[in-house]
């Protein structure tokens, strides 16, 4: 039987790129798209038939745990994030809890006991700063 991944963010670079890289592997790949009013897949539309593309929502854990429960996926990847920079300094906020919801709500939804649990990684901004300096847009 073969390994199944779970990866949010399946339609950014990254998400895109591990995609490949695990059907190349002989992986099922569930990939996890936000419900928009329009759909984006340019990145993985030449392994689109390779794939099963689910709805959800990093900001709702009822839909993150429905998708496991479905799926039951050996391995989560959460690489979904604010991924327009000039966005995310005019919404900082909604940036900011997409960043950090969406983690703890992909970790929590981990942790429910209607499934075996899944080796997990989640993927972090490189431009993401902590600390008490002020905020300054690059």
């Amino acid at each position: 039987m073969a390994k199944r991944a779970l990866i949010t963010g399946i339609t950014g670079q990254d998400g895109s790129y591990l995609a490949e890289l695990l059907l190349d592997e002989g992986y099922e790949v569930i990939g996890v798209m936000r419900r928009s009013s329009t759909t984006n897949i340019e990145r993985i539309s030449h392994i689109q038939d390779r794939l099963t593309l689910v709805l959800g929502d990093l900001m709702d854990e009822v839909s993150l745990i429905n998708v496991l429960r479905d799926h039951r996926p050996s391995e989560v990847y959460n690489l979904a994030a604010q991924s327009f920079v000039q966005a995310s300094w005019s919404q900082p906020v909604l940036t900011g809890e997409a960043t950090a919801l969406g983690v703890t709500n992909s970790r929590s939804s981990l942790w429910t006991p209607i499934h075996r649990h899944p080796s997990a990684t989640a993927a972090a901004n490189a431009r993401l700063k902590l600390g008490t300096a002020p905020l300054r847009s690059p």
